[in-house]
């Protein structure tokens, strides 16, 4: 399968998350929906394995998730539902975690070494 179709399936479901949270509240569409958070997770774990330059990856994604807290703080606001961060923070966050994890290794002695950065 590939990354276009999981990432259209994704799309889908968290479309119909979204409809469903709107207008019909119904447990079966919220669990259809719920399909799209892992599969946006793979897909940012096959974007970490597959770009140049991960710091640009990491500032792609967060400038996203800037842009699009805009709206989402609108419609959180319409459902009074408090204010919360989108959902490309955590993915950001979990790309910032994946890529520190690259760049570190635990020795023997339970200490940090920091590797010199450059890709495996």
């Amino acid at each position: 399968m590939s990354s276009f179709i999981v990432k259209f399936i994704a799309i889908i479901g968290m479309t119909i998350d979204h409809v469903n949270d709107i207008f019909y509240k119904q447990t079966a569409l919220n669990v259809i929906g719920r399909i799209a958070f892992p599969l946006f997770c793979f897909q940012i774990v096959v974007g970490y394995s597959k770009t140049r330059s991960i710091p640009k990856y990491i500032l792609r994604l967060l400038g996203f998730a800037i842009i699009t807290q805009i709206p989402y703080t609108f419609f959180m606001n319409a459902i009074n539902a408090g204010f919360s961060l989108n959902v490309l923070f955590t993915l950001s966050l979990g790309l910032i975690v994946m890529y520190i994890y690259d760049l570190t290794t635990i020795n023997n002695k339970g200490k940090i070494d920091i590797i010199d950065g450059k890709r495996k």
